[in-house]
């Protein structure tokens, strides 16, 4: 995964999220701000089962598949497409990946790592509870 320019993250985009559709639009902004943009290539492996979880994604663009190991074959979970997210249980909960998560085509994700979450929703707590994950 490789950190590029986009404008993935644009506030019609982030006003589309239904966890975000409380946010004034100056929380908006610099809830945007915390994210960088990433592009992921079909096939490629984004997140993987049994490792350290240590970002929230947002699906900007494309499709992932959650997939996990069960009797040495890899069993399809589900599908997040754009406006979907993944990593937020981990967050509150530390641990590892109960799966793995691929991209399905070429994918953009809006992704921060979980120090700088915690340090906006300490520095705007009302913007943090607005903006919390389900």
């Amino acid at each position: 995964m490789s950190p590029i320019a986009s404008d993935a993250m644009d506030s019609q985009f982030l006003r589309s999220l239904s966890f975000l559709k409380d946010l004034t639009d100056e929380e908006l902004q610099s809830f945007s701000e915390i994210f960088t943009s990433v592009e992921i290539l079909p096939g490629e492996k984004i997140i993987e089962e049994g490792r350290a979880i240590t970002s929230f994604h947002i699906v900007c663009k494309g499709t992932v598949h959650v997939r996990r190991g069960v009797q040495q074959k890899e069993v399809l979970l589900g599908r997040i497409c754009a406006g979907g997210f993944f990593g937020e249980i981990n967050l509150f909960d530390p641990g590892v990946a109960t799966a793995s998560i691929f991209a399905m085509d070429k994918v953009m994700l809006a992704s921060t790592d979980y120090e700088t979450l915690r340090n906006f929703m300490s520095a705007s707590p009302e913007a943090a509870i607005k903006s919390s994950p389900p």
